[in-house]
């Protein structure tokens, strides 16, 4: 090859080379131009990517997201960064009010007259156009209001033209959670509001004991486990949920109805027969359509105490701020775990624990393993004490004050002196979501049954030695 046809070549390919590295840099520096552009967008979007996939896996875990009227939402999880969430009702803007009553008589009603009595304290409410009271009532043999007829289910109406009749709904029993949930439907299909409550009279039994007792169905009561699935199906996004209903004032139950409520109103202890006195917090919801929960919940809260304070008896109530309760249940689940891996590391500390809850102010006479939150956690100091109580402190709204020494609004289920109804606890918080503080429930348990056999087929859930599934258990409301 001569030297010219080799100069012609090595020139060629050097043009080559040449665009081929002309290429590469402009492909380098657009690269690296729309980068710089958009990198903080990328970013961004890449960890909304990574805490969404993070908030899905956590929500299957739980199994708590549910829907309410075309609106999803889950329970928070433990292991997930928390904050409070948004309050879902508009109370502000409020210009109308429905307020549901869902009253089984039982024998508080067919042995006192205490349902009646309640209804009586309902129709002195001064109320105008555009409040709406609306009851249903059954569940027992015989009504001493005129006009109530015992065995069957019946609706009625208090607004300001006074009290009437909305009709017959059939003898099913009350303690159905179809029953509940087809009352809510109903009266949020007729009587739509900007604000709903709903109020839940009868007897209560918190986690173990449930709510309600229909006498005409074999006492027939709802599981606190039924509850969300029965406001699913309900379709009412609720402002406040009250229960005039003896120690439903629990985390766990707090806990069950956050997806659906704002707040609660409860109480840790037993609730007298006569219950709250309504007349003057429904008159100020009239007047004021739009009052905050806060001072609505204070009303309720003032009255019930002035109703007892010179009496004999010893009453609990609290208004409950269930955007907190995700913090709560953080919270709670974070303490036992690290109280767990200390007992582990020494022995020692159990009595600490064990010390602690013994101390510590319970309900119900002691029946249900229903204890202070913060009464017990204060007794010890185990890591994240202080979080869990500043998150029930949070959570407490607003309390009255009560002679029940170390009652600081919130109460929790702790397997202490009921262990024979362990093993039903564990399956109703399962069922509930409420399942990161399980494992150190069922150390602890097992400890304190001093080594009693444990249940392979229930993931070491101490078995319950009577065999049954559940408790439904005679706390009354009076």
């Amino acid at each position: 090859m001569g030297k010219k046809k080799m100069n012609k070549t090595l020139k060629a390919v050097l043009i080559i080379l040449g665009v081929i590295l002309a290429l590469i840099l402009v492909l380098f520096v657009w690269a690296f131009v729309t980068y710089d552009d958009s990198s903080d967008e990328n970013m961004e979007e890449a960890n909304q990517k990574s805490a969404g996939e993070a908030s899905l896996s956590a929500e299957a875990d739980v199994d708590s997201t549910v829907s309410t009227q075309g609106i999803t939402k889950a329970q928070t999880p433990a292991n997930a960064a928390v904050s409070p969430r948004e309050h879902y009702v508009d109370t502000d803007t409020a210009e109308s009010v429905t307020v549901m009553v869902y009253m089984i008589g039982s024998d508080l009603e067919s042995e006192a007259g205490a349902a009646s009595l309640n209804l009586g304290k309902m129709a002195d409410a001064t109320l105008d156009d555009d409040v709406n009271i609306i009851i249903e009532t059954g569940g027992c043999e015989e009504w001493q209001t005129e006009g109530i007829e015992g065995g069957i289910n019946q609706r009625w109406i208090i607004d300001s033209e006074g009290w009437s009749a909305l009709g017959d709904y059939g003898t099913d029993s009350m303690g159905d959670p179809e029953t509940l949930s087809d009352f809510i439907a109903w009266t949020g299909d007729n009587f739509e509001a900007d604000r709903n409550i709903l109020i839940l009279w009868d007897h209560g039994g918190g986690l173990l004991g449930g709510y309600g007792k229909d006498t005409m169905h074999n006492d027939e009561g709802m599981e606190i486990c039924d509850l969300p699935e029965v406001l699913d199906e309900g379709g009412v996004q609720f402002d406040m949920i009250g229960f005039d209903a003896c120690i439903m004032g629990t985390a766990e139950i707090a806990y069950a109805l956050e997806p659906y409520a704002d707040y609660l109103v409860a109480s840790e202890e037993e609730i007298p027969g006569e219950g709250w006195y309504y007349t003057d917090f429904l008159s100020e919801l009239s007047k004021t359509p739009n009052m905050s929960t806060a001072e609505l919940g204070k009303t309720i809260i003032d009255d019930y105490d002035d109703l007892y304070k010179d009496t004999d008896e010893s009453v609990t109530l609290s208004l409950v701020d269930l955007a907190y309760m995700p913090v709560v249940y953080s919270e709670i689940s974070d303490f036992f775990s690290d109280a767990k891996t200390e007992i582990e590391g020494n022995n020692d500390e159990f009595t600490t624990l064990s010390k602690a809850r013994n101390d510590a102010t319970e309900y119900a006479d002691n029946e249900f393993d229903q204890v202070d939150i913060i009464d017990f956690v204060s007794r010890t100091d185990f890591e994240g004490r202080d979080e869990l109580v500043n998150a029930v402190n949070d959570c407490v709204v607003y309390k009255n004050n009560s002679t029940i020494a170390g009652s600081n609004g919130l109460a929790m289920y702790f397997p202490y002196r009921q262990l024979d109804y362990y093993y039903s606890a564990t399956l109703l918080l399962r069922d509930i979501g409420f399942t990161e503080p399980l494992d150190s429930y069922d150390y602890f348990a097992s400890i304190l049954s001093n080594g009693q056999s444990v249940n392979p087929s229930s993931n070491g859930i101490m078995s319950n030695s009577s065999g049954d599934d559940n408790t439904q258990n005679d706390s009354h409301h009076a």
